[in-house]
């Protein structure tokens, strides 16, 4: 954790939600209140939380990863949650890159 005088940095952040699942990440909370969250989150859990787990799952897994971005905007009194799409596509594109090099380099000799 890093304070200035206008924001309080928050760094390797580990928040367990048992009706959600886990999230890792980084921050800024302002002396406004103002919030800007960049996290992973690993769905987990039981209930509908769990049944959207279970179809994000089966998504990620088709993109290789095992959990969902998503950023924390808004303030204090009405935080603002959202799954961060230009990060998965981004992580999407960079795992089909290797992905593909990978197989490139299986079907071409050496």
């Amino acid at each position: 954790m890093r304070e200035t005088a206008t924001e309080t940095q928050l760094s390797d952040i580990v928040a367990e939600v048992p009706a959600l699942g886990t999230a890792t990440g980084n921050g800024t909370v302002t002396t406004e209140g103002g919030l800007n969250f960049q996290l992973q989150a690993k769905l987990g859990g039981s209930g509908v939380t769990g049944a959207v787990s279970e179809i994000a799952g089966g998504l990620l897994h088709t993109i290789g990863s095992g959990s969902v971005p998503i950023t924390i905007t808004g303030t204090t009194s009405s935080p603002v949650i959202r799954a961060d799409v230009s990060a998965m596509v981004r992580n999407s594109l960079e795992m089909g890159k290797r992905g593909a090099g990978g197989l490139l380099r299986g079907l071409i000799p050496k």
